[in-house]
């Protein structure tokens, strides 16, 4: 500590010269205006640099190194203590307990173990975390981590992780992780796995893309309930479970009401059909009746038919009932006729005989 403070006097003494100071045990190459002690170096282009207590600085000016830190080229304006280390082309730059900086990460800070690649520039690495490369704007805090690619995210908590790919994510929590872009997983083992997802509360999983999840569709003893909100105004507000019951007693009511018109509708169909069924029936009724009607005239034609060929065959047994009258006229006169005959025969015979029986007399 005694010889920290001397240097710290001697840097403020030399401020005014381009000298620079170092102990016997350091290295300074063509650097103005800056400090070496304790087996540190400071190499050519580093002016106005401290190293001390084992590091080094190599071509970065302004900048300050301690305790086996290394701060390598073109990394000027940072500071890096504890072992740590910021690589080339990252100026502006602060690490410190066991830190790394990779190169192209200017503007970063990494503290406690923690670490931050390659063009992560603008990024923050504290308490055993770590951002990988070319994750620029980044946050990991407390053991979390964020993976190469993932830039504008953040992760805190132990075992927090982004995943690679997935810029402008956000986890929080023990064990929270985003696995896709714009995710966010907020809660102990809260898991982001969708695009423009978001899983809220411990164990919740998102199951689609542009989501919100409470909980866990394979797992619902771990969902949660969304409690103190507004009712909602607008097309895309959620409702409210009050809301809702307001709406279904609506419904309940909408309901009895369609109801009472489907029964009114029902019993209008039921008459209309007894009317159709009514005046059917009467349909039928007439039809029975022309069909009657014909049946009665066809018998009445035929019974005229019928009397007609009575007509007739009387007429014909008249006719031959005259006919065997003449005939039996004409036979009893041809038998008169043959009686007459029969005695004019016989009056003859007896004219013969007395003719005869004169001859004889006459003959005697």
């Amino acid at each position: 500590m005694r010889k920290i403070l001397l240097a710290l006097i001697s840097a403020v003494s030399i401020q005014s010269s381009y000298a620079s100071y170092k102990d016997e045990s350091s290295t300074i190459d063509n650097s103005e205006k800056s400090i070496a002690i304790e087996n540190s170096v400071i190499d050519i282009g580093s002016d106005h640099s401290i190293a001390m207590g084992g590091a080094q600085i190599s071509g970065s000016d302004r900048s300050v190194a301690m305790g086996r830190a290394y701060i390598l080229k073109d990394s000027g304006h940072s500071f890096a203590a504890n072992s740590s280390t910021i690589e080339t082309l990252s100026r502006y730059s602060f690490a410190a307990g066991l830190s790394n900086i990779g190169k192209l990460s200017h503007d970063s800070l990494a503290m406690g173990r923690s670490n931050i690649g390659e063009e992560s520039y603008a990024s923050l690495a504290m308490g055993e975390a770590n951002i990988g490369s070319n994750s620029e704007f980044s946050v990991a805090l407390a053991g979390g981590s964020i993976k190469d690619n993932s830039g504008f995210s953040i992760a805190i908590g132990w075992r927090s992780i982004i995943e690679s790919r997935a810029n402008s994510a956000f986890a929080i929590g023990e064990s929270a992780v985003v696995h896709k872009a714009y995710g966010m997983a907020l809660g102990a083992s809260a898991i982001s796995s969708h695009t423009n997802a978001i899983a809220i509360g411990a164990n919740a999983k998102t199951d689609r893309k542009d989501s919100v999840s409470f909980g866990d569709s394979y797992n619902i003893i771990n969902n949660k309930q969304l409690t103190n909100i507004a009712d909602g105004t607008e097309d895309h507000d959620a409702a409210t479970y009050g809301q809702l019951k307001g709406l279904e007693a609506k419904i309940d009511n909408s309901t009895l009401a369609m109801n009472s018109v489907t029964s009114s509708v029902a019993d209008a169909k039921a008459s209309e059909q007894a009317a159709a069924q009514s005046a059917q029936e009467a349909a039928d009724s007439v039809t029975k009746a022309n069909t009657s009607q014909l049946a009665a005239e066809r018998s009445a034609q035929e019974a005229a038919d019928s009397a007609t060929k009575a007509n007739t065959s009387q007429l014909a047994a008249e006719q031959s009932a005259q006919e065997a009258a003449d005939s039996a006229t004409k036979a009893n006169t041809s038998q008169l006729a043959a009686a007459q005959s029969e005695q004019e025969a016989a009056d003859s015979a007896t004219k013969a005989n007395i003719s005869q029986l004169a001859a004889e007399r006459s003959a005697q």
